[in-house]
């Protein structure tokens, strides 16, 4: 069953409403064969409708019902002959009659739909053992590598909370597993990851008598204003040596799986929870779904084949195991914490503003690629904020299949990671290389300094992060976007619908793309070039038929100078 209702009609809605609905679908002969309202109720009419191409039957129901001085037209459809196979009929009958009639209305709620539903079990059923595929690879590959407890040296504090936090509720419920590890089933799919990502660090000093000699003057005196009067000179020889000694992307994960999986499967993660939040879910993003989900297992199927037929050297497990706490470091950080938590502010480090910045910036951007997620005539191209370097860096790269037009926003960052300094990036957008839009978002570090007793820390500058006109920023952004690629689809879906309602040829072929296999190749001319699909711009060959004057494709029907339909009638004669 389908079922949607229209909320306040835009004018006032006669009433033969559903009589000139009937009357135009009986007009249409692309999906349609029949159409009569077989019966009226006190609140709608029954309508019994044949398909075009199947010849299945359909009721459809309308009800017209007012609350609160508001008008509400329910519509339900039911196919006579419910069939476990897709009933496309029905799926572009439902749209068919939505489309006629949405510009008449303010609201159109979708309540019901068989359809959508059938697609989510299915991709979720597909969702679901895939996860899990991941978690079993991980967790072989980590115990393998780390052994047993690896869950406790090799991941990040805010995961290890985020299980703590679930592990209760979910061994109440399901108490016969309550004595098997459950950790990695227990955290979301971006946490997986992150996991696989993790970077560790370690403190390596090359010299340390500074620390000594404070500690020593420390345990003599029992005076802590000289550390902390030394206390930046200290953080800084302590940053200069930590140095990354485990990055378990690169040492483990990256040798099995491609730079591509990263990016593959926070794609899969936006899927996952598109069906997961029970969003709506129409053929082409079923379609969209069900390819990330293959690109993915196929990555990790093969991942997993490799890590089977290899096996880690000895020099690779010692270094990986070779790490150790540094007591001497952890004194002086904690220092560093003290001071940071009586103040109240944060003195981060140019690695961590950097972080703050690619955070936020990395959080603008996807929110632009996900406004063009299903656009198949755009590809996008995104790169880090370089954490060193000169001169502006392109950081997302917008262009079409169709045109030759380009969208570029670039960044320029400067860090001072100094107590109290302001760092700042600027965002520019640049259409075909010309300047269209700045945005400049700011960090500010905090800043403390010792009471006059040198008993506490006291804040003289709070941190703070600012986003400047990033809004505003991203609003041009989506303008330039649709100045610069209009979004032929929705340009040719409406002049088929006029087409079928006024008469007239439509402005597509009835051959599929070689692409991608929709039927969006365009005969208008007044729209883009005859043979271009403008779901994908890929440019087809086809001809016009010699005889009836109808667009063809030669390589797949007919020859070079008339259709397939054509050929067929000339050979009976």
């Amino acid at each position: 069953m389908i079922k949607f209702v229209l909320v306040n009609p835009t004018e006032d809605i006669p009433e033969d409403y559903v009589k000139k609905l009937v009357d135009d679908l009986n007009l249409d002969q692309s999906i349609i064969k029949s159409c009569e309202i077989y019966e009226t109720t006190p609140f709608g009419e029954k309508i019994k409708l044949e398909s075009k191409i199947a010849g299945s039957f359909y009721f459809i129901e309308t009800e017209m019902y007012t609350h609160n001085n508001s008008k509400q037209l329910f519509f339900s459809i039911v196919p006579q002959v419910i069939d476990e196979e897709f009933d496309k009929d029905l799926y572009d009958l439902k749209f068919y009659i939505k489309n006629s009639l949405r510009k008449d209305w303010e609201e159109c709620i979708w309540l019901n739909d068989e359809q959508s539903s059938n697609y989510a079990k299915e991709l979720y059923a597909d969702i679901h053992e895939l996860e899990n595929q991941l978690r079993q690879f991980i967790n072989i590959v980590m115990i393998r590598t780390f052994g047993v407890n690896w869950w406790d040296k090799y991941t990040t504090r805010k995961i290890q909370d985020k299980y703590k936090a679930r592990v209760s509720s979910y061994k109440r419920v399901a108490q016969s597993y309550a004595n098997v590890s459950d950790r990695l089933l227990s955290i979301d799919t971006d946490d997986l990851l992150d996991i696989m990502t993790h970077k560790i660090k370690k403190f390596s000093p090359k010299d340390d008598y500074i620390v000594t000699n404070l500690l020593e003057s420390l345990r003599e005196t029992g005076d802590i204003s000289t550390v902390a009067s030394e206390y930046k000179k200290i953080i800084e020889k302590l940053k200069k040596e930590c140095d990354v000694e485990i990055d378990v992307w690169n040492s483990l994960f990256g040798k099995y799986l491609s730079e591509d999986f990263i990016q593959a499967w926070k794609d899969f993660g936006k899927n996952r929870n598109h069906v997961a939040h029970n969003k709506l879910l129409d053929h082409h993003a079923y379609t969209t779904i069900k390819k990330s989900i293959k690109e993915v297992s196929d990555l990790l199927s093969t991942a997993s084949q490799k890590f089977k037929e290899t096996s880690l050297s000895d020099e690779e497990e010692a270094f990986i195991l070779e790490f150790e706490e540094e007591r001497k470091a952890k004194l002086e950080m904690l220092e560093l914490e003290r001071m940071e938590s009586e103040a109240g502010i944060r003195i981060m480090d140019s690695s961590s503003i950097y972080d703050t910045f690619e955070e936020n910036v990395s959080d603008y951007i996807e929110t632009i690629k996900d406004s063009i997620y299903f656009r198949n005539d755009l590809e996008t191209e995104t790169n880090s904020i370089p954490s060193s370097g000169d001169g502006d860096h392109d950081l997302l790269e917008i262009y079409s299949h169709i045109n030759e037009n380009k969208l570029v926003i670039t960044s320029r960052l400067f860090i001072d990671e100094e107590s109290g300094g302001e760092s700042n990036l600027t965002l520019k957008l640049l259409s075909n290389g010309e300047l269209v839009e700045t945005c400049e978002l700011t960090y500010t570090n905090g800043e403390a300094q010792l009471s006059d007793d040198h008993t506490y820390y006291l804040p003289t500058k709070y941190n703070k992060f600012s986003e400047g006109s990033i809004k505003e920023f991203i609003d041009q952004v989506d303008l330039q976007i649709g100045e610069s690629f209009p979004n032929l689809v929705e340009v040719v879906d409406r002049a088929k619908y006029e087409a079928m309602r006024n008469g007239g040829r439509d402005p597509v072929s009835d051959s599929s793309c070689e692409e991608c296999d929709e039927e969006y190749i365009c005969i208008d001319e007044t729209i883009i070039e005859i043979g271009t699909c403008v779901n994908c711009g890929c440019i087809n060959e086809i001809r016009e038929c010699d005889r009836c004057g109808e667009y063809y494709n030669p390589e797949i029907e007919g020859n070079s100078s008339y259709c397939q339909g054509c050929l067929d009638y000339m050979d009976k004669q």
